[in-house]
């Protein structure tokens, strides 16, 4: 990433918000690799050592993390970022995935096997008070891991179930997407300037 002073499509609000969340699950969950591409191929790999022989860019998960996150200043200060090797007005497109047993599950939820576990992992691009406000009032959000990155400014959400247990991961699955509405929901209030109604109680 880089600013506009260089060559490159100029990356959309949509995108660095996708790129945010991508670099904080890879630097939450171990053995998350991600791929960046676009229609004419693939610009660069994220993965954890060790790195196969591959015939594009590699990168490191903490590399791509801090490259984000001085992406994410930059659009902070005002400026106009880009992605090196994304030409044209087109955005690139990320897939996640997992170099063990790993699935993607309705609603975005990536699910990965960790020992005896399935961890069900999503992420929000929002600060920690806001998701902890948003999920608050959802009983089925009662059991979510929170794990806030300052530098992206990214919220990731977690809940295990015991692996093979495909009935509890329903359940966590459809947990996850209902705190990622509740998270939208309360972030476009928050634009909106709409006043917190539990302030409005007070």
């Amino acid at each position: 990433m880089s600013s506009c002073d260089h060559d490159g499509a100029p990356t959309s609000d949509r995108t660095l918000d996708a790129l945010r969340t991508t670099a904080a699950i890879l630097a939450s969950v171990p053995h998350v690799s991600a791929r960046v591409r676009t229609a004419r191929g693939v610009v660069v790999d994220v993965r954890w050592p060790p790195f196969p022989e591959l015939g594009h860019s590699a990168m490191a998960v903490c590399t791509f993390r801090r490259a984000v996150a001085k992406a994410t200043q930059l659009r902070r200060e005002g400026k106009v970022i880009a992605m090196l090797g994304v030409g044209g007005s087109e955005q690139p497109r990320i897939d996640i995935g997992s170099s063990v047993a790993g699935s993607v599950m309705p609603g975005g939820i990536l699910r990965v096997e960790c020992e005896d576990f399935w961890r069900h992992v999503v992420a929000a691009p929002v600060g920690e008070a806001m998701a902890v406000h948003a999920l608050d009032s959802l009983d089925s959000c009662a059991d979510v891991i929170m794990r806030h990155d300052a530098e992206l400014d990214v919220t990731v959400l977690q809940l295990l179930t015991p692996a093979g247990d495909t009935a509890a991961s329903a359940v966590a699955v459809d947990a996850l997407i209902d705190a990622v509405a509740a998270i939208g929901v309360a972030d476009l209030e928050a634009r909106l300037g709409r006043p917190d109604p539990a302030s409005a109680r007070q």
